[in-house]
């Protein structure tokens, strides 16, 4: 082969990016999206605290593009998941590179290029790449904690000691993305464990304990933003017991501890099928000879990946076995086996070739094993398509326009799901502004939601009483349900 032919680290990183940000770009979703997607950009754009466990590093990196001069607010922060979705196909792709530096170039680039674009063209992950969600942003931080750990070990051991400190810094910072980068702490410490324990032994301990709570420290947004009283306050922790209930999401606390466990054979079931649906047969198979390779080839980062993936997969398949986006990042530590998996064929031929004299032109070999990965990537794109690209999607938005149209002027809405898109049409788009939306939890639970108060609420009119409320105004949320 001719090594010169194949691009080097950078340039295959630049150009997977490029090709990841104009797909996901051009899918962009123009406005809101459904589920979590208008809290996050009304978070962003006014700086709020969203649900449990509010994740401010999200709002504050998000709250950059929002100064952006193009498009709607909504369409900013959208962007803003398809460029570090982008960001996280380079970055596996220089990560892949990077672990499998004993080969040649074009092999290298081949297995790395074929891991990264398995998982550019994934449903779950392209999906999420064109609208407002944290996922992105968490995805590109276990790939970026994934590359210092194993950077690290690479280094002299009076050098290591900087990639671990900014490790345990990403590290804090990444939990203020979503509470679940929790779930990674057995593979991440089991690592460390495995490959320089001295850094969890004394003063190395100490100082990697000191650089996560400086990362974590990021939370300290909630409790000050939150004496502001923002339109989105979910939780009011202004308090330290208030600012606990919320990071501990307790309002959910028995969901996160349930086990249904004669339903565990279908969930297990139904995460295979998502993640046939996400890669295909060809990359699942490649994935599993990518798994075996890497056991037999360097345990500390079979285990990582091992860990990573059960910790993560063994909580969200309780629950949300129905939908595959609740375990993107298992898909991305699975593209990083695919990665393995091809490279392991690639160099299976060219020893092969070199040791046995075979008939067959090697050429016929990699045709086959190129023109399967062409074949399937090229289908899962076209399979996947239709289903994630939200160009077109006003669905949130025309129902939004459509409800407060509906309304008479300074009414009070007690609101469920469309509490979200109600407040991002009010306080970023300001239309409306005569409306009060009052989340129905806000009234039944406000110790894990938000107090009403006059500041959030200026069109209501509040007044006390030493009289009991009757009981029977719970039978309000039924008739104003929405």
């Amino acid at each position: 082969m001719y090594p010169r032919l194949w691009p080097c680290k950078i340039a295959g990183s630049v150009l997977l990016f490029l090709l990841a940000s104009v797909l996901y770009i051009n899918g962009l979703c123009p406005t809101m999206y459904w589920n979590d997607s208008p809290e996050f950009v009304t978070t962003a754009h006014t700086l709020g605290i969203s649900h449990p466990a509010g994740s401010p590093t999200y709002s504050l990196f998000a709250k950059l593009v929002t100064f952006l001069p193009i498009g709607s607010v909504a369409l900013r922060v959208n962007a803003f998941s398809a460029l570090v979705g982008a960001c996280s196909i380079a970055l596996l792709f220089s990560l892949l590179y990077e672990l499998l530096s004993t080969s040649s170039a074009w092999i290298r680039g081949t297995a790395a290029a074929g891991g990264a674009l398995f998982l550019l063209v994934s449903e779950s992950f392209w999906r999420f790449a064109e609208v407002a969600e944290v996922y992105m942003l968490q995805n590109y931080f276990l790939v970026l904690l994934l590359a210092l750990l194993l950077k690290a070990r690479m280094h002299t051991p009076s050098g290591q000691r900087y990639s671990y400190w900014l490790f345990a810094f990403l590290y804090g910072l990444s939990a203020g993305v979503h509470a679940t980068m929790a779930l990674f702490v057995p593979a991440l410490l089991g690592f460390i464990g495995l490959t320089a324990p001295r850094m969890l032994k004394g003063k190395a301990l100490a100082f990697l304990a000191f650089f996560f709570l400086l990362g974590f420290a990021t939370y300290l947004y909630l409790p000050i933003r939150s004496l502001t009283e923002p339109a989105f306050n979910w939780g009011d922790p202004q308090t330290f017991q208030q600012f606990l209930t919320h990071i501990s999401d307790r309002k959910d606390a028995k969901a996160h501890t349930v086990l249904f466990w004669r339903q565990l054979p279908y969930q297990i079931y139904m995460y295979t099928v998502h993640i046939s649906n996400e890669f295909a047969v060809f990359g699942v198979a490649l994935g599993l000879l990518g798994y075996v390779a890497i056991f037999r080839k360097d345990k500390p980062l079979w285990f990582l990946l091992s860990a990573a993936w059960l910790g993560h997969t063994a909580f969200f398949i309780r629950t949300w076995w129905e939908a595959g986006w609740g375990f993107i990042p298992s898909f991305v530590i699975f593209a990083l086996c695919i990665g393995y998996g091809l490279h392991t064929c690639l160099t299976y031929v060219v020893t092969l070739y070199q040791r046995h004299h075979i008939r067959i032109p090697r050429v016929a070999f990699y045709t086959f094993l190129w023109g399967s990965l062409a074949v399937t990537l090229e289908q899962s794109f076209i399979r996947h398509f239709p289903v994630v690209n939200q160009a077109a999607n006003y669905s949130t938005e025309l129902y939004g326009k459509l409800l407060l149209a509906q309304l008479p002027p300074e009414a009070i809405l007690f609101c469920e799901y469309s509490w979200f898109p109600m407040l991002y049409l009010q306080q970023v788009e300001h239309q409306r502004p005569d409306l009060s939306f009052i989340l129905q939890g806000e009234v039944f639970s406000p110790s894990h939601f938000t107090l009403v108060s006059t500041k959030r609420l200026p069109n209501i009119q509040q007044i006390t009483s030493d009289t009991p409320i009757p009981s029977q105004l719970s039978t309000i949320s039924g008739s104003w349900h929405n």
